[in-house]
């Protein structure tokens, strides 16, 4: 697989190897779903998308509350506790990362003083076939937007109960942490890798990408929808 994050070096560890902590429970609110196709409701999403900056490189986040909680891969912020982030508005402030697990999933927080503008999450499993958007920061082009299908749902190469959705959306290194969207543009994935042709000598794009679950990202960061 080729991750889309964009890293200028390698941390030389494996970060999916790492041993899983156990969170206490953080509940958010379920905001309300988009219902109408996401070129209506584009301009409002892209204020809620952010890139994430780091010592060895970077890759895309999105808000999941308006108090500054920020989801994105855990292969962007590598071992970091504070890195940063860069708002729709262009403006730079801190974030500090204060949750992660090895499905490839971070959870980081900036300062409640910045006002930000969360991405409604959709828990519903779309069929094979389903018209999705990914949206990300590729080889340094910020806020693209990529229209694609789910291909099929595929178990995760090393987290076995895991499934990740397989879509055809054009993706860059970059685009890591990103959200998938439905076609309302509505949260239903993060982007994570991408696959390639493991037969060759050189790594070549299939021009298929893998996205984390949101139901899964939430539920190992032990992230609840308050009733």
């Amino acid at each position: 697989e080729i991750f889309l994050g964009e890293v200028k070096k390698s941390t030389g560890k494996d970060l999916t190897k790492t041993e899983d902590k156990t969170y206490k429970k953080l509940s958010i609110k379920q905001l309300p779903l988009y219902t109408t196709p996401i070129k209506e409701n584009y301009d409002k999403i892209l204020t809620g998308f952010v890139k994430i900056i780091t010592d060895i490189g970077y890759g895309s986040g999105f808000f999941i509350t308006n108090d500054g909680f920020i989801l994105t891969n855990k292969h962007v912020v590598a071992d970091q506790t504070i890195i940063k982030v860069e708002l729709f508005s262009g403006r730079t402030v801190p974030g500090e990362v204060i949750r992660t697990n090895s499905l490839d999933v971070a959870l980081i927080k900036i300062s409640e003083e910045n006002k930000v503008y969360p991405m409604p999450i959709s828990t519903s499993e779309l069929n094979i076939g389903s018209t999705v958007f990914s949206l990300g920061n590729p080889n340094d082009q910020n806020q693209v937007l990529s229209k694609g299908c789910i291909t099929r749902y595929t178990k995760n190469h090393y987290k076995g109960d895991a499934l990740r959705i397989e879509t055809d959306c054009f993706t860059h290194s970059g685009s890591s942490g990103g959200p998938l969207f439905d076609e309302f543009g509505n949260v239903i994935g993060i982007n994570v890798e991408g696959r390639s042709d493991l037969s060759t000598q050189i790594k070549v794009k299939l021009g298929l990408n893998l996205h984390l679950s949101i139901n899964d990202a939430l539920n190992v960061l032990n992230i609840k929808f308050s009733s």
